[in-house]
């Protein structure tokens, strides 16, 4: 992290995308399109176990509870702040912590105005409003519920400054702007190859910025990785329920006796 030299190939990525602006998704239809207040109970209820399972919400919510135990949350913390190994100083990882953000931040537009929105100039802005509205709001809802969460957690910050520790609203931010991001990618018409790099690139920076503010000294580990899976968990879920297009990628419960014995995972589809 000490060098950002690789992050402006992420902005360049997305900015060259736009030309894939004027087209169709793999199906015809805008992005945006077939945007929906009544998804059905059944979408609601899919799209609710489709998020829940994904390695992006399981992970961090089972990471920031191992870290209870034996103090490991307080021993990551005070080992982060005390090495400062990616960036030398706590100010800078602060810094650098929130310039990760704004890269997200900067991305997840670009990737709004890069999804395939057809060649009528009128439906192409409608599509995009429409879809801005939804993702605009999944943002918005996990923002308003990170600072509900952190005035009823009341946790200390590791430096003591404050009491609004738990969950990182930084990691958050990043988290909700990484899936919807992610989701924008997956709806594009460019290769398999392209969107995975993409996608590497997206929660490599995601992470990035959660380990930032643990070496700042600003937050505890379970702090940022609830804060992930939180604003994750609200990305995907609103976008895959609203937005009419269906999950781009799936994540499926896998379990069941082999030859070498029982199995229990979870099977992904890009």
């Amino acid at each position: 992290m000490r060098h950002l030299h690789c992050l402006p190939h992420l902005i360049a990525a997305m900015a060259i995308l736009l030309t894939q602006a004027c087209g169709t998704m793999e199906n015809g239809r805008r992005w945006g399109e077939d945007v929906t207040l009544k998804p059905g109970w059944s979408k609601v209820g899919q799209s609710a176990c489709e998020s829940f399972l994904s390695p992006m919400v399981l992970g961090p919510a089972s990471a920031a509870l191992l870290l209870q135990i034996h103090h490991a949350d307080e021993r990551v913390s005070q080992w982060a702040v005390e090495h400062t190994p990616t960036t030398g100083s706590t100010d800078q990882a602060e810094q650098l912590s929130s310039t990760l953000r704004g890269i997200l931040l900067g991305s997840f537009y670009l990737s709004v105005m890069a999804t395939p929105g057809g060649d009528d100039p009128a439906l192409w802005f409608l599509s995009k409003a429409k879809g801005m509205a939804v993702q605009g709001s999944a943002a918005a809802l996990s923002n308003e519920l990170t600072f509900l969460i952190k005035d009823a957690a009341d946790r200390g910050r590791p430096d003591g400054n404050d009491t609004e520790s738990f969950p990182s609203g930084h990691a958050s931010n990043a988290a909700v702007f990484t899936a919807l991001a992610s989701r924008n990618v997956h709806a594009m018409n460019i290769t398999s190859v392209g969107k995975t790099g993409l996608d590497i690139a997206l929660h490599t920076v995601m992470f990035g910025v959660a380990w930032e503010r643990v070496e700042a000294g600003v937050h505890y580990p379970s702090d940022v990785l609830a804060g992930i899976a939180m604003a994750y968990f609200i990305g995907t879920f609103i976008n895959d329920t609203f937005m009419g297009i269906g999950p781009l990628k799936e994540t499926t419960p896998v379990m069941g006796l082999t030859p070498d014995g029982y199995v229990l995972g979870i099977s992904m589809r890009f």
